[in-house]
């Protein structure tokens, strides 16, 4: 699961914190602030030293930051948040130095139909929808979607979805901060070449550890899940539950 901070001026955000958060979303971080009246964006860290570097820096101003979680799309520096509202696939992936942007987005959770192994749900869905209706009505149809998002402009930063506090900051979700918590640990998982999803609790294997059977068992939890998928996905509101009980936005296409 990604996931969004808000951390307005002045707060301080401990490296033992957004350690945590890297560790359970280390496909790549980016972050945006306010400058000359516009917004620089500052992606693409695909290390943790790196990110912690340049967020300690910004620790007396207003920021903005996500950590990802990739679900669609191939894990890089482009597929990183946040993302520009504009249909120009250059100027929506936002690696531009030296560029302020004027409207940007932050997500958290899987937009359905949008996406692919290329290219994020986020900047597919950004460029092709959200950059392309009338600005008074993003907000609207932001809301309308199953996940959370940070829509920032030159005037304000809009949260959209149910924001967490924490210890001073806003969070869009802290699944990364306690027991109860889907990780992913894909880069351990040797020799099998699997993509492990467990559930983080008392009875856990420690990936590192995982055998041939704990594998197969968790391919066969995707299997019921995949089933279980099949029948709740035509009603928006079994999908919702589905989600908020099985923490299915991490479970989707993965890459």
């Amino acid at each position: 699961m990604c996931v969004i901070v808000v951390k307005p001026e002045g707060v301080q955000i401990k490296k033992s914190d957004l350690k945590k958060m890297w560790d359970h979303n280390s496909d790549g971080a980016g972050l945006a602030i306010y400058d000359k009246d516009k917004i620089r964006i500052i992606k693409g860290f695909m290390a943790f030293n790196p990110f912690w570097d340049c967020l300690n820096s910004l620790q007396d101003q207003q920021v903005v930051f996500h950590l990802r979680f990739a679900t669609h799309g191939v894990t890089n520096q482009a597929q990183t948040h946040p993302f520009s509202v504009s249909s120009k696939m250059k100027t929506a992936k936002a690696l531009r130095e030296n560029t302020l942007y004027e409207r940007i987005l932050f997500h958290n959770g899987i937009i359905s139909n949008f996406g692919n192994d290329k290219y994020s749900d986020t900047l597919d869905f950004c460029r092709n929808v959200l950059a392309k209706i009338p600005e008074e009505s993003r907000i609207g149809l932001l809301s309308e979607i199953s996940s959370k998002f940070v829509y920032m402009d030159v005037n304000e930063i809009t949260m959209i979805g149910d924001f967490e506090k924490f210890k001073g900051l806003k969070v869009s979700n802290s699944y990364w901060d306690h027991g109860s918590k889907f990780f992913y640990q894909s880069k351990k998982q040797k020799p099998y070449d699997y993509k492990l999803w467990k559930f983080e609790g008392s009875d856990d294997v420690d990936p590192i550890d995982a055998t041939e059977s704990d594998v197969q068992n968790t391919i066969n939890y995707d299997a019921e899940l995949d089933n279980l998928w099949d029948l709740v996905s035509d009603d928006p509101a079994l999908v919702s539950q589905f989600l908020d009980h099985y923490h299915a936005d991490l479970y989707d296409e993965k890459e």
